[in-house]
């Protein structure tokens, strides 16, 4: 109405003495009563955090700038910043709260139509139900955190190839990452201890041909000797030759003794050949329920190839189907040690797909065994498309029998199949004096500074190419994780032990900033399977105060009915030890809480002062049980009247002194009326659902508003 009338009343009053002549004289003059209306459009609203969701609140400036602030406030470094970018996978932490950072996530919706909080008026209330943890792990946040680095043709030519003339894009053999990747990352990235980086960098299997008639002359190599003596337990430097190749490790031979190399699905098997001269560090491992000792990298080590050389295996010990059955039954035996035997068994290729569809498992079911099955351990793709035509059919294979699966899975690295070599593939070089053709591919790992160097970190796995190939998708995300990660854990660590943890990096997209980025996941094997990280649903509440959103303190407290359950007993407990201290004390002259004295049972679970119990979860409002443990107390009352005194005493009292000794933090705030509301069970024969409120009104101190089961009777 204001501004239909608005030229009119202008007019009026130029020409009259008006004495009201603002823009609302005309409406109060002639519209008795009449003004612009205030429209309350005070709502509650539920919102459900989405994937996208968690990626902008871990994106948003707003936040960002929080973050470092409390960086800046707990003496530097960037521990908050990479629990905000941790946010990212999908969940809140200790160190990136939702109190913190979803007030301004929820400003930056309001003027977004799809988001249905635009003409909110002040005192709207949002519960918004998110994902969070207890503890979030150092390395989950630092990978969050990590600088992604590519390397570029200044660290191929200056770095890696030193300035020679000649020189490729690509890590070779002779020119190893390991040997150079602390100058290259330190010069790119710095020198923060802990700082995590994602590296990216081009790898070929062999050396280039430059071309032109000079040959190097071959570097002596002198084979390491202690592979012979290796126990479990010790760590060692190895200079050995590979003599099989697997594509989750390979078997490694030098002048005392031989043994499996266990690397997993970040092994680049493409890069080495049987033959190949090897350095590296290792752990010996047993564990006798599965394989014979193997050997794992150190945390940071590569693997240095010094040259080439050719190998002969020793002649194939004939396996028959009974030595195989003989063999099972010997390595299911917790003491039996063994050495591991260059064997060769002829059976019925069995090719079953796995149930996960992601890969296949490779039987050979040898005549004359009735419990043992072949098997062939670290299968590539190659491999497997050259045994996939003869599924169902006769094959020979040869290899190293190294390890045992189940209760009749004995495992071979094998060399031959049908009498050919199993070799991988390897890069094309051309040898014309002056070209080159030259093959390589990308690699994508993670590093740490650590102890004044860039090392790959312990326990941090990472998806290649390869594996999302096998599992048939381009990233992982919040739909599929569950099903592929575990599939992935099982094949990757199949001599998992329990508590065993790994943190699992992989690719996950972006739909927020339309892009691609990398997440980590924490997962534990308890023996049988693995598990994420213990993340779990909580609801947090914000109000629109002067039209922003701010943290809504206001709790609500579940007290699930059943025997020994948390936080109920807790609660109901703390409501057992009030009536103890305060009544049966120093009214009845109890001197233990299960003296039995009083309202308070000899259990010292329970008290029929208030009814609650600990041991039960609830409120316990049976008459009968009230007088027979407190007949004085109860002396006088109707049935009925214990029921309603009972019910009074806990909403009352009992109740609120249990809130203020578990929350003795709990205070009001300026503006926001703070609630408490506690759900809970009270039992009467049968078991019926109440919710009492409470408001704080100073610290610790809390005020009864309503109780559910007054309004239900």
């Amino acid at each position: 109405m204001k501004n239909i009338f608005k030229s009119l009343m202008i007019g009026v009053c130029a020409t009259a003495a008006l004495t009201a002549c603002d823009e609302n004289s005309w409406n109060n003059d002639y519209l008795d009563g009449f003004e612009e209306p205030e429209i309350s459009n005070v709502q509650t609203i539920t919102k459900d955090l989405t994937a996208a969701d968690y990626t902008a609140i871990a994106k948003l400036k707003a936040n960002i700038a929080i973050a470092q602030k409390l960086d800046a406030e707990n003496g530097g470094g960037d521990k908050y910043l990479n629990a905000l970018a941790a946010v990212k996978n999908g969940y809140f932490s200790d160190l990136a709260t939702a109190k913190d950072y979803l007030p301004a996530f929820l400003d930056s919706l309001q003027t977004n139509n799809n988001a249905g909080l635009i003409g909110l008026s002040n005192g709207s209330r949002m519960k918004v139900n998110y994902a969070t943890t207890a503890n979030l792990p150092e390395v989950v946040a630092g990978i969050a955190g990590a600088v992604e680095y590519t390397f570029t043709e200044d660290d191929y030519s200056e770095y890696i190839w030193e300035g020679e003339d000649d020189w490729v894009d690509a890590v070779t053999p002779s020119h190893p990452v390991n040997k150079y990747i602390t100058r290259i990352l330190s010069d790119a990235i710095g020198k923060t201890e802990g700082q995590y980086a994602i590296v990216t960098y081009n790898v070929a299997q062999q050396d280039p041909n430059f071309g032109g008639s000079t040959t190097p002359e071959p570097q002596p190599f002198t084979m390491s000797s202690v592979l012979g003596s290796a126990k479990a337990g010790d760590m060692i430097d190895v200079a050995g030759v590979i003599m099989a190749v697997g594509n989750q490790g390979f078997f490694v031979k030098d002048a005392t003794g031989e043994m499996a190399v266990y690397i997993g699905t970040s092994f680049q098997y493409k890069s080495y050949n049987v033959g190949d001269q090897v350095k590296f560090s290792a752990n010996v491992a047993y564990r006798s329920s599965n394989s014979y000792n193997q050997l794992t990298l150190v945390s940071g080590t590569e693997i240095e190839v010094a040259g080439h050389q050719d190998v002969t295996y020793p002649a194939p010990l004939a396996i028959s189907g009974a030595d195989l059955d003989a063999r099972i039954a010997q390595m299911v035996t917790a003491d039996y040690v063994t050495e591991p035997v260059y064997a060769t068994i002829t059976g019925t290729l069995n090719a079953a797909l796995a149930s996960s569809g992601t890969y296949y498992n490779l039987n050979i079911n040898v005549p004359g065994a009735t419990t043992a099955v072949g098997s062939i351990l670290w299968g590539s793709t190659e491999l497997t498309e050259k045994l996939l035509p003869f599924n169902g059919k006769e094959i020979t294979i040869t290899g190293y029998l190294v390890s045992k699966s189940s209760t009749k899975y004995v495992n071979f690295i094998i060399t031959e199949l049908n009498g050919s070599t199993i070799t991988p593939a390897s890069a094309k070089v051309d040898s014309r004096a002056g070209s080159i053709s030259f093959a390589s591919e990308p690699v994508t790992k993670v590093y740490t500074y650590s102890g004044g160097a860039w090392v790959v970190p312990s326990n941090v796995t990472m998806l290649t190419d390869a594996d999302y190939a096998l599992m048939g998708v381009s990233d992982l995300n919040a739909t599929n994780i569950n099903f592929y990660l575990p599939i992935y854990l099982n094949a990757t660590f199949p001599y998992a032990q329990a508590d065993d943890v790994e943190y699992v990096v992989y690719r996950f997209y972006d739909s927020v900033n339309k892009k691609t980025i990398y997440n980590c996941s924490e997962c534990t094997f308890n023996g049988s399977e693995w598990l994420f990280s213990a993340y779990h649903t909580e609801s947090g509440q914000f109000i629109l105060n002067n039209y922003k959103w701010v943290y809504d303190p206001s709790v609500t407290i579940d007290l699930p009915a059943g025997r020994n359950l948390e936080p109920s007993m807790s609660f109901f407990q703390a409501c057992v030890d009030y009536v103890y201290e305060t009544v049966d004390v120093p009214q009845f002259g109890a001197t233990s809480i299960t003296s039995g004295v009083g309202y308070v049972t000899s259990y010292g679970t329970n008290e029929y002062y208030a009814g609650t119990s600990a041991y039960q979860g609830n409120v316990d409002l049976r008459a009968a049980s009230a007088r027979k443990q407190c007949p004085t107390g109860w002396d006088g009352y109707t049935d009925d009247e214990i029921v309603a005194t009972m019910k009074h005493r806990f909403e009352s009292e009992v109740c609120p002194a249990a809130l203020s000794k578990l929350y003795p933090d709990a205070a009001p705030i300026a503006g926001i009326e703070l609630f408490y509301t506690v759900n809970f069970a009270a039992y009467t024969g049968s078991t019926s659902y109440y919710s009492a409120i409470y408001k704080v009104t100073g610290k610790a101190q809390f005020e009864f508003v309503s109780c559910t089961w007054n309004s239900a009777e």
